[in-house]
């Protein structure tokens, strides 16, 4: 019981985990009006764009099932942010 108390213990120590070490902590608030052209993709599932303007390199935006949209940041989370970092939408 002991060794099986210490083997826990060890096991579920903390860890520090970092996530995103590259990316800062950007906050930013964005209405996107469907109704323009540039956004039309984002009226159909599955469409998506990326705004270049806002985060760090851009924020990818995807529509999920019509009425979810997904939002990410465009750099790669791995990388220290560069411009050519980015990350691009294909297909």
């Amino acid at each position: 019981m002991i060794l099986l108390s210490t083997f826990i213990f060890v096991c579920c120590s903390k860890r520090t985990i970092e996530r995103n070490p590259y990316l800062v902590d950007i906050r930013f608030q964005r209405e996107i009006n469907l109704s323009l052209p540039l956004y039309n993709s984002l009226n159909f599932v599955g469409g998506s764009i990326l705004i270049p303007d806002i985060g760090i390199n851009g924020v990818l935006v995807f529509n999920l099932n019509g009425s979810t949209y997904l939002a990410w940041e465009a750099t790669c989370p791995n990388h220290i942010p560069e411009i050519c970092s980015a990350l691009s939408i294909s297909g």
